[in-house]
């Protein structure tokens, strides 16, 4: 909490807003849908690319984690937020962290192809992935890269379930649906460089985790 509370003072105390301007913003992904290995992995942590803000401009992070084992864990993983005075500064420090939860993930099997640009997920059974506004996590278990999260407009039967947005990618019998996801989207203060890192120290569940951010540029 009190890592917490420095980093939003910081963010508070540096992010000065120009009222009637217009910004300019930069987004993109820092870190596409990757592997959180456990710990009998030889590298059951992740790490993003550093992102350099601008002096003036923050940015925001987009962190999503989803559990993609039925292995319920009973070691907490953790995200966390590192940030240095600039390129040439090898000292990160930690301003914030955050726990992945852990339990019993339901998983659930695409039984049919659901092609990209439809709202329609196929599943052996829509339990546990059926109420509205829930959030779920599609994996492509060809390239994980490919997954998605998506959010339940209906469960129109007990054959699909039908989403708010439509799929980008086309997914088949082979993908499966997890209900454990975690997000968060911390804002940051302007004129630092910054890294996520995730830590598994679980010796058997898996997770995958992904970074997108929006920083801003410039004032026009």
């Amino acid at each position: 909490m009190r890592k917490f509370l420095i980093a939003l003072f910081l963010s508070l105390a540096f992010a000065i807003p120009v009222w009637g301007a217009d910004y300019t913003s930069s987004k993109a992904v820092l870190m596409d849908w990757t592997l959180l290995d456990d710990t009998d992995a030889a590298t059951p942590w992740l790490e993003t690319s550093e992102l350099v803000t601008d002096t003036w401009m923050g940015c925001t992070f987009y962190i999503d984690v989803a559990h993609i084992d039925a292995d319920p864990g009973t070691a907490t993983p953790t995200v966390k937020i590192w940030s240095k005075s600039g390129t040439t500064d090898e000292t990160w420090h930690e301003v914030m962290e955050f726990a992945i939860t852990i339990g019993a993930a339901n998983a659930g099997d695409v039984d049919q192809a659901c092609a990209g640009a439809q709202a329609n997920v196929y599943l052996a059974a829509t339990a546990n992935f059926n109420g509205t506004g829930d959030i779920f996590f599609l994996r492509d278990t060809t390239t994980l890269a490919d997954s998605c999260l998506c959010i339940v407009g209906k469960a129109t039967s007990d054959d699909y379930t039908t989403l708010m947005d439509n799929l980008v990618n086309t997914y088949d019998d082979a993908d499966t649906t997890w209900d454990i996801v975690d997000q968060w989207a911390p804002r940051l203060a302007p004129g630092f460089t910054y890294k996520v890192t995730f830590h598994n120290t679980d010796s058997a569940a898996n997770y995958a985790c992904r970074v997108h951010y929006v920083a801003e540029t410039d004032i026009e």
